[in-house]
């Protein structure tokens, strides 16, 4: 696995993940964290936008490599 090839993805107000989130950072230190200002935990269906613009943002940084 190439560093940076694993992207955390999730909204900054997602009381569901929030304690998973830093058990993942610890265990990929090398992982690219994307927090999306807000969604909960549903981020993808309310600010469909921001989530893709974020996954797509990632996907071209890690295929240009």
């Amino acid at each position: 696995m190439r560093p940076g090839s694993i992207l955390i993805l999730s909204s900054e107000d997602d009381a569901l993940s929030r304690h998973s989130l830093e058990r993942l950072q610890a265990r990929y230190p090398r992982a690219r964290t994307a927090l999306i200002k807000e969604g909960g935990h549903h981020a993808f269906i309310f600010f469909p936008k921001a989530y893709t613009a974020a996954l797509r943002g990632f996907l071209d940084e890690v295929l240009l490599e």
